[in-house]
């Protein structure tokens, strides 16, 4: 690179620890894609691994028709596992590292003294696996929101879900420093 003005972070002095907060992905076997077989035969797969508004929302998908009592019939070895991409926060590594700044002579730490802290994730694809209503007297936005509560108690799996998470880790310890101190708050997530 010939621009001089890039100059990589020296170890050490990051404002967050390398590998506080990292990103990782596992397989849980309790998210499956699909537990019925295809009915028809001409397009295996098909019915098995879209939803019902299809690989690009234009609302052609098709599901396996099955009955009111599904029978679970997918074999366990074809049941693919979801991926779950997940937030890692280091605990441990955030409320050691101390931070100044700002209008207050308190102490502050990347675990903040009030103990709350905000994560989010916005990569994540709802379960929809309930038909869109094709009715004329709903909005676009009533039929999303009747999608969406009709399609998270339907026992019926959208194999194009896509379920995340924040994770926690090392959390044994919250204190800040080894010493008592007043400010320090206990710790709520919010996400």
């Amino acid at each position: 690179m010939g621009d001089s003005t890039f100059k990589p972070v020296a170890a050490g002095s990051a404002a967050v620890p390398s590998g506080a907060i990292r990103e990782t992905t596992f397989l849980d076997g309790r998210q499956i894609k699909a537990i019925h077989v295809d009915t028809s035969i001409t397009n295996p797969g098909v019915e098995t691994f879209t939803n019902r508004d299809g690989v690009n929302g234009d609302g052609n998908g098709t599901i396996a028709n099955f009955a009111t009592q599904p029978n679970y019939d997918y074999s366990r070895e074809s049941r693919q596992p979801l991926e779950i991409r997940a937030t890692v926060l280091d605990i441990n590594a955030l409320r050691k590292k101390e931070i100044s700044g700002g209008v207050t002579k308190v102490k502050e730490f990347l675990v903040p003294n009030s103990g709350l802290i905000y994560a989010t994730r916005d990569d994540a694809l709802l379960d929809l696996s309930a038909e869109k209503s094709k009715s004329t007297t709903l909005s676009n936005v009533e039929k999303e929101e009747q999608q969406k509560s009709e399609s998270s108690q339907d026992f019926i799996l959208d194999p194009t879900r896509r379920p995340n998470a924040i994770m926690l880790v090392n959390g044994e310890e919250l204190a800040r420093v080894e010493t008592y101190r007043d400010e320090e708050k206990g710790f709520i997530l919010a996400s």
